[in-house]
């Protein structure tokens, strides 16, 4: 009975423990999330109206706008463009078969309109947004290749300090368990070792 109360009473120090752990991680997690940086962002002026690029990394541009006209109609815009070398940047493309032949097109999340009634604008005025936002994109990176380069060390602190909180985590484990597995082999019996010149039983 009272070695069923004696692991009862271990079981419920290790879970303490380990939601001890826990929330210390927790707090380690939001700490860490409150010191970052937030993503660069700059308001770009156009013809339909001023869109906010916004950095994450060197190689990502993401635009959006709460109102652009086009034809005499407003809509908010959102828009993804990426490079190979941080500089020309193009919208998201995607491979499609139809008509039987493989094709490049903007994929469906890399530039999206909407009207202030909820309704998807078509593809003749993503056409005519595309043709302002792409290039007024290019133009900000040709001019301002220290904003993305600034994105990307972001970035990279970001990587490395969950990276970091990935390895305290690991290491708490570690040193966890081996407190677990030291607990377990103090209550192990020592190995019996075989007595010396003891006689050999044969059975028949």
């Amino acid at each position: 009975m009272r070695s069923q109360e004696k692991l009862w009473t271990q079981l419920v120090r290790v879970a303490i423990l380990n939601g001890l752990i826990v929330r210390k991680r927790m707090e380690t997690i939001k700490k860490e999330s409150q010191d970052k940086e937030p993503m660069s962002n700059a308001q770009v002026k156009t013809p339909i109206g001023p869109i906010f690029i916004a950095a994450n990394g060197r190689k990502t541009a993401v635009v959006s706008s709460p109102q652009l006209m086009i034809d005499g109609l407003a809509m908010s815009v959102s828009a993804v463009l990426v490079s190979p070398d941080g500089l020309n940047f193009d919208f998201i493309q995607e491979v499609t078969d139809e008509g039987g032949r493989n094709r490049f097109r903007y994929a469906r999340h890399a530039l999206q309109g909407r009207l202030a009634n909820g309704q998807d604008v078509d593809l003749i005025v993503l056409g005519k947004l595309a043709a302002v936002i792409g290039p007024a994109v290019r133009q900000f990176a040709a001019s301002n290749h220290r904003f993305f380069l600034e994105a990307e060390r972001q970035k990279l602190l970001r990587d490395i300090s969950e990276v970091n909180i990935k390895i305290r985590h690991e290491q708490e484990c570690v040193v966890e368990k081996r407190r677990q597995l030291a607990a377990i082999e103090s209550k192990l019996p020592p190995p019996s070792s075989p007595a010396k010149n003891s006689p050999i039983l044969e059975h028949p």
